[in-house]
């Protein structure tokens, strides 16, 4: 039921999947997280699922194209900032990350 389907329905990649799955069934959803250092107190996230990220510093800086930052909501641990970053935020591409001293 609903309206016409369009071309603009299977955009960005022109795919339809479909899934049916019930009782007795099993199912593997495969995803990754990666973390890499960029620099000193720098780091690059990438992932398809939420992270928790946890790294010794003053405070976190979050970025998107690595030159404009703000302050990132993190909680403190002792020594250690705690970071969890939802898949939304890294679905978009990856997450520049780095510590405030």
């Amino acid at each position: 039921t609903g309206g016409p389907v369009t071309e603009q329905a299977f955009a960005p990649h022109d795919v339809l999947r479909l899934w049916e799955y019930g009782p007795g069934d099993q199912v593997r959803q495969s995803t990754f997280a990666a973390l890499r250092r960029t620099a000193k107190d720098a780091y690059l996230l990438e992932a398809d699922v939420h992270v928790e990220l946890a790294l010794k510093a003053g405070g976190l800086e979050v970025s998107r194209d690595g030159q404009n930052w703000e302050k990132a909501q993190s909680r403190g641990q002792g020594e250690w900032q705690v970071l969890r970053v939802e898949a939304a935020l890294t679905s978009a591409g990856p997450l520049h990350v780095r510590c405030a001293r």
